[in-house]
This record gives C-alpha cells, structure tokens and sequence, in this order.
C-alpha cells in the first residue's frame, strides 16, 4: 500500500552555526538536494543548521522561496544578488528598466525578470554589465 504524502514541495533554509542565513532553495527531494549540495556547494562546510517549509504546490514553493530571498537576503543566493546590484546600479545610473533594456540590446521583461529574482544567463549580464560600466562579476555581488 503506497502511502501519499501531501505536501512534496520543500523550501529549505541553511544556516551557519552562528545563526547567519547562507542559502534559501526549494526542491521536491530535500536528501538528494542535500547530497548535491555537500558534493558542489564551496559553502557546505559552513552550514549548522537547516529548517524546512512544505507547500503543496510547486507554484506556492516557488514564491515562497523568492519572497524570502528578497527579505532574507542569504549570503549565497545569486537571484538575489543579482536583484540588489542589478536595480541598484540601474537606478543610480538614472535609468529606467525600459532604458536599459535598449541600451543593452535585452528586452525589458529580461531586465525585469533578472530584478525580481529569476536568473540571468552569462552574455546577458555581460551586456547590461557594459551599459552600467562594470564587469559581469560586479552584478552577482551582493550590494551591501
């Protein structure tokens, strides 16, 4: 007899022992994430402590998971350094997302989405990395 388990989307949340928030993730297997994180993350060896939320869908996981990022601010999220710098640099520059867009030759829904928390490719960022005046690498720093 299969038993069914209600909620199979987890958001998880690693902390240093200290008490510093290191990453946010989500995932529908938290061991296999796990393993994958021990093997490939630079920072694993840092984590003390993991607490975890179950949703029931992948779209409640999802925004959960974004909104904390933004909020929480973990030291090794790229969406969300990548949202701080990016609408950091793009606005000190006087620039609205639109403008950037053109500029760099990307679609404003591309700039956008990067802002909000979606990933960003390597040539993109490297573009809207020219219009800003800054390497690629400076719009993945956390802008503290």
């Amino acid at each position: 007899m299969a038993v069914e388990i209600p909620y199979q989307h987890i958001v998880y949340r690693l902390y240093a022992a200290g008490g510093a928030l290191l990453y946010i993730g989500r995932t529908k297997n938290i061991a296999n994430r796990v393993r994958t994180h021990k093997w490939q993350a630079p920072w694993w060896g840092e984590v003390g402590t993991m607490e975890t939320e179950a949703f029931a869908t992948p779209e409640e996981a999802k925004d959960a998971e974004r909104g904390q990022i933004k909020r929480l601010r973990p030291l090794h999220n790229k969406h969300h350094k990548d949202v701080v710098k990016l609408k950091e640099m793009r606005v000190d520059k006087g620039l609205s997302q639109r403008m950037l867009a053109e500029k760099a030759g990307v679609t404003a829904t591309t700039v956008w989405k990067i802002e909000h928390g979606g990933g960003a490719h390597p040539a993109t960022l490297k573009k809207l990395g020219d219009v800003l005046g800054v390497r690629a690498s400076e719009l993945m720093r956390e802008g503290r």
